[in-house]
């Protein structure tokens, strides 16, 4: 399976996420990243997301205290990932997910069982290279080691954040197939060269 490379949004507020996506104008697909308590200011309202419509494929990322509040939208939009907050509201969202993906974010503090005990069992599990919240951050030392330990339980795995050049070959190998980058795509000078 080749891999894929999604670019990372995590726009400030709506006329920031309307920047961001005209410099990315020629993508088909982006990951957005939606922030609210315990992660930070909140950047985007239900509502905002809207603009995203245009899009064929959308990776919706809510690190936010009660992501069902954005589920109504999920009709088109094709992931939908969740952290460690909405644990117990996991029955409820597959439920409400449409045709969405619904997948689990472990964050680089999280244990691994946080995943093995959901039910159901997600398909897909991203990885966070960061400690969720901001782009450019220190990366993660232990992202590797998850990712294999995931695959070698039968997840498949999204690396999100401090994904580079030089450590794509290493997660690849190691079971990863679905990649978010952010800032060095997105500040781009030539987003597109990159």
């Amino acid at each position: 399976m080749a891999a894929e490379l999604w670019p990372a949004l995590l726009p400030q507020n709506l006329p920031h996420l309307r920047q961001l996506l005209s410099r990315l104008h020629w993508r088909d697909h982006v990951h957005l990243d939606v922030i609210g308590p315990p992660y930070g200011r909140r950047n985007l309202s239900p509502a905002d997301l809207k603009h995203l419509r245009g899009l064929r494929h959308v990776s919706l990322h809510l690190m936010v205290r009660q992501p069902m509040e954005y589920f109504p939208l999920s009709a088109w939009v094709d992931q939908v990932i969740v952290q460690r907050e909405a644990i117990a509201d996991w029955p409820q969202l597959n439920l409400k997910k449409g045709r969405a993906q619904l997948s689990f974010a472990l964050a680089p503090k999280d244990r691994l069982s946080l995943v093995e005990h959901l039910n159901p069992r997600p398909k897909t599990v991203v990885v966070m290279g960061v400690q969720p919240g901001a782009q450019g951050r220190r990366p993660a030392t232990n992202t590797l080691a998850r990712v294999r330990q995931l695959h070698a339980q039968g997840f498949d795995c999204t690396v999100d954040g401090s994904v580079s050049l030089t450590s794509l070959p290493a997660l690849y190998a190691a079971g990863a197939r679905s990649f978010v980058e952010g800032s060095r795509l997105v500040q781009a000078k030539d987003p597109q060269a990159v």
